[in-house]
């Protein structure tokens, strides 16, 4: 696993085909992976939010109480990146072994986060976000899904937790090469 780094610029300050579209600065690479055993979890009782609320936000494939986010939580800049990033999608069908910048629409989630900006009149400064790339490569033999609700588990610790603004991950190829990726 790498994780990355993500500046915005202010995007009021540039017009947004000169703005760079996100920064992205990768991290040393992690040693290789030593096999596991993966314990059983019991379920948690938190509390979850009310789904009639206006104010939460479906940020990833997961769309039970527990998983949603609550836009109130939030300082402005996050809530309106979390927003914006409702838009973000794959651009190419080899996301799970591309360069990473070039793989999501990132043009498209900046243009929504500017509109979003201008609509409350937000003067941006600057401001740091984070992502986390997880590439992998699943055994044959892997469990799909025990891995799912493991992962459906992480997520709602990560949201239960605060920070967490998108999850999103793709589906598998045919080398079993996958890419999953959070931004905070």
């Amino acid at each position: 696993m790498a994780s990355a780094t993500v500046s915005l610029v202010d995007p009021q300050a540039l017009p947004l085909e000169k703005a760079p579209a996100v920064g992205i600065y990768e991290s040393e690479p992690e040693p290789e992976p030593v096999p596991v055993s993966i314990p059983t979890f019991e379920p948690e009782t938190t509390p979850t939010p009310s789904l009639s609320s206006n104010n939460l936000l479906i940020t990833s494939p997961y769309t039970t109480p527990d998983h949603l986010l609550d836009l109130t939580t939030l300082d402005t800049p996050y809530r309106l990146l979390a927003q914006a990033l409702t838009a973000f999608t794959p651009i190419r069908d080899d996301y799970a072994t591309a360069p990473y910048t070039e793989s999501f629409n990132w043009a498209a989630v900046f243009e929504k986060l500017h509109e979003l900006a201008a609509a409350e009149g937000h003067a941006w400064k600057r401001e740091r976000f984070y992502v986390v790339a997880f590439r992998s490569i699943l055994n044959a033999d892997a469990d799909g899904d025990r891995l799912h609700l493991l992962d459906e588990r992480s997520h709602a610790e990560a949201v239960a937790s605060g920070g967490l603004l998108k999850y999103w991950f793709g589906s598998k190829n045919s080398k079993r090469e996958n890419l999953a990726t959070c931004m905070y």
